[in-house]
Parts: C-alpha cells; structure tokens; sequence
C-alpha cells in the first residue's frame, strides 16, 4: 500500500508509540518482566514466612492491643493512651475471622504489612503513570529488612502508614482553585478520610501527617476543607467515644503518658538518662545502615529539585518531618520506627525516578543492600518463637517457686506466668523485695548477659531488628 493512506497509517502508528512511552511502558519488555517476577516471589516468600510464624506477642503494648480486643478500656492500658480506635476497629474485624485476640492482631498487623509495597506503587502509578518507576517503589518498599519485624509486632505502625500511602494516592494534584471541580473536591474529601484513619490507627504520626495536609493547604484552600472535612468525618467521632467512655480521666492519663514518654521510661534525648541511640544500627547491621544513609542523601538530591507540585511538596515535608520525629523523639531500640522515614523515602525516589540523574541506580543498589540484609533471615530462619515467648517456656519448665526479675514486658509475663512472681526492676521497691526474697529459683531476663549468673541462656529474636533476650538463672536463696 502507498500514498496517502500508508502515510496516514505510519504517523497514526508513530503517534501511537509515542503515547505508549509518555504512559511508561519499559521499552525492554523481558527486562522488566523478569524484575516483576522476582518481585512477586520475594513477596511470596515474605508472606509465607510471617502467615507460619507461631503469632507470639511480643511486647507488653502488644498484649495492651490484644486486650483491647475484647474489653476497650485506656485507663485499664486496653490499650495505653491515646486508644488507637482505629487500629482497635480493624482488629476486632479481624476477631470475626480468628476468635482468638492474639491471633486476629498478629494476622492484622501482617496483612497491613503486606499491603505497604502495593500502596506506595499506587502512589507511584497515579502520580507518575511509569511502570518502571511503579516496579521500583514496590521493591524499594518490599525490601525493607524491618518489615518482618512491623508485621509481627502486634502494633499499629503499618496501619497508619497504609492510609497515610491511600491519603497520597487519593491527593489530586491542585495547581490552583481554578482547578476546583466537584470531582477534585471529591478526592480531597476521601484523602482526607484516610487521612483522618491513620491518625486515629497511629496518633503518633500527627506531625507526620500535618506535614503531608500543610503544603497543600497553602496551594489551595477549597482542597483544604475538604481534606479536613474527611478528616474530622473521622477524628471526631473517633474522640467522642473515648471521652464518652473515659471522661476527664481520658486528657488526665494523656498529660501523664506524654510526660513519661517524653521525660520519664520513654527512650528519647529528652529522658535524661544514658539510652541506647540511633549509632547503634551501624553496629547492627552496616549493610542496613549504608541503605538508611543513602536514602537521606538521595531524599536530599530530590528534595533540591524544582518546581514542586502541591502533593510531592507535601511527600517531601512529610520525608523531613518523618527523618527529624524518628530522630529525636522515637526509641532507637525499636527499628520498627524507622518505617514511616523508609516508606515515605522510597516513594519519594520512585516520583523523582525519571527526573533525577543517579536515583535509579542509587535505587537498585539500595535494593540489593536490603536484599542481603532480609533474605537471609527469610531463607533460613533461626527460630520461629518471639524471645519473651521463648523465655516464659523456659521459666514455666522450672519447678518449684520462681521469681522473675524483669524489666521488660512485665504485663505479659504476669499473665503468661501464673504462678510465677513478677517484679519489674525499674522500680527500686520492686527490685529490693525480689532480692529479699527466699527460698525460690530467681530468673533475670535482660538483653544483657550477666556474668554472676549460675547459669543463662540465650534466646534468639526471629528476623532482622527483633533483639535477643537473656535468661540468667541464679541458685535458689536458702529458706
């Protein structure tokens, strides 16, 4: 065929590819197929290896949760302040399916986990339509060695940061108020619904999502409105049933909690006491902390580029302010607080994919950092037991009257061991009547070995960023 119509058809053709690639469609299709598929089985093995996990409680704030399953009660630390409704609803959804509360929070906190790297490639997808920078963000996120460890604490830090990633995948892009139509209104109506979610799931991101409301309040007000409208559709019947249920007692316990968390048992700078620190990681794993750092650097690279949307302005304060709430106010023992900086960062780097020299790289290098780091663990796991777990085995195999002596999950361990005596070691009236006391076996579980000890043993943490715990047995104090 020639003349007009054949050139027709060549440029209908021309005009066509063009619009594949400006969509994103990878020009070496087997290349990223095969990226896909790797991808799809590292998920595959990641979920299996949490769904066969014993769902161990491993934390007295976990137990907290799974009390609050069946009797909602903060004064009663079922769960501690400030509630968590949110996160509290899904859980007892989950009760429906598994009746028992340990379970049910254990398979919440897991599927809220493997939920992450699919959304923060929704946000990806939607904001920049390119496959490849899609693909990236969903390994970038699926490769985090701490995801284990989120996914089996029992806590709330997934669920929030999942509708964190639905508040930024539902955000439009408004330039302007010229841009207002009832649709874009809609959007911003249901981003802030999630918006409003993720703080009643986990309320200790409230800076983190101020940031995130901010930059797109400042480029329009009618998107505003209805972001805090979806929010407070939310928040505020969320804060009616807590006061409702705990009255006045419910802002007193909230002043104490925070004065303690901040100043008193709370690992912070502002403690005052010696702590652990964020350096620490280094002596984890240098391989996990070369990908942190390298995150910071490249956010650093993205965070110079211009112009800024409403909604990457608002990804990118939400990056600084996640980097700088984990840096001084979170406990450095607990990696699992580095999850909103990691996330966060990951789709941060997808965004600025196609238009910043040396991310993609950058990108794929810290993939496989994580990767040295998370498989091993899921290959060839050494122990399938949560260490306060293992260690209140070992203690119910004891004869005879036992006192523990603890400073770690004391709750749990005063209802997992009935007819052992429980004293926590950060009170000293507490610590003096353990070593008063006679005629019993003593048990000290610490995350330090103490030489004095008659004999110990070790008990290893599941994954990557669970620590071990310490079992020190001591000679039975005579009668």
């Amino acid at each position: 065929m020639s003349g007009p119509g054949r050139q027709a058809t060549t440029a209908e053709t021309a005009v066509s590819v063009r619009a594949v690639h400006r969509v994103g469609v990878p020009k070496n299709v087997w290349l990223y197929s095969g990226f896909a598929l790797v991808s799809l089985i590292w998920f595959g093995l990641l979920a299996s290896h949490l769904i066969h996990l014993p769902p161990d409680l491993s934390s007295d704030d976990a137990y907290f949760f799974a009390r609050a399953l069946t009797r909602f009660s903060i004064l009663d630390f079922s769960p501690h302040f400030p509630g968590y409704p949110a996160f509290v609803a899904l859980g007892r959804l989950a009760l429906e399916i598994w009746p028992d509360p340990d379970v049910a929070l254990i398979r919440t906190t897991i599927s809220a986990t493997l939920l992450l790297p699919a959304a923060a490639a929704a946000v990806a997808w939607r904001w920049t339509g390119s496959l490849p920078a899609t693909g990236i963000c969903f390994v970038l996120v699926l490769s985090q060695p701490i995801l284990s460890l989120v996914a089996m604490s029992g806590l709330s830090d997934s669920t929030g940061m999942l509708f964190l990633l639905g508040y930024f995948a539902l955000l439009p892009d408004v330039a302007a108020d010229k841009r207002r139509t009832a649709q874009t209104l809609l959007l911003c109506f249901a981003a802030g619904i999630a918006l409003g979610i993720s703080g009643s799931a986990r309320p200790s991101y409230a800076l983190i999502l101020l940031a995130a409301f901010l930059p797109v309040a400042f480029r329009s007000i009618h998107c505003a409105l209805a972001v805090i409208a979806g929010a407070l559709a939310v928040a505020v019947p969320s804060l009616l049933v807590l006061v409702a249920l705990e009255g006045t007692n419910y802002f007193i316990e909230g002043w104490r909690f925070f004065k303690g968390h901040m100043f008193g048992w709370g690992n912070t700078v502002f403690a005052g006491r010696e702590q652990a620190g964020w350096s620490n990681v280094i002596q984890l794993s240098p391989l996990f902390a070369c990908a942190v750092l390298l995150f910071a650097v490249l956010n650093a690279c993205c965070l110079t580029r211009r112009p800024w949307p409403s909604r990457q302005m608002a990804l990118g304060a939400s990056v600084l302010v996640a980097a700088v709430w984990t840096l001084f106010f979170q406990n450095p023992e607990n990696l699992r607080h580095l999850l909103p900086f990691l996330t966060l960062s990951s789709v941060l780097l997808a965004v600025h994919l196609p238009s910043v020299r040396g991310v993609p790289a950058a990108s794929l290098f810290i993939i496989f950092l994580n990767a040295v780091v998370a498989l091993p663990g899921l290959l060839f796991p050494v122990t399938s037991r949560a260490p306060i777990a293992a260690a209140a085995d070992v203690i119910d195999r004891i004869d005879g009257d036992v006192i523990v002596v603890t400073n770690r999950d004391v709750t749990y361990l005063r209802s997992r061991l009935e007819t052992a005596r429980v004293y926590d070691q950060r009170y000293p009236a507490s610590a003096r009547a353990a070593l008063s006391a006679s005629g019993a076996q003593r048990v000290a579980i610490s995350r330090q070995p103490d030489a004095s000890c008659a004999s110990s043993a070790y008990r290893n943490g599941r994954f990557f960023g669970e620590p071990g715990l310490w079992i020190c047995m001591s000679k039975a104090s005579p009668g």
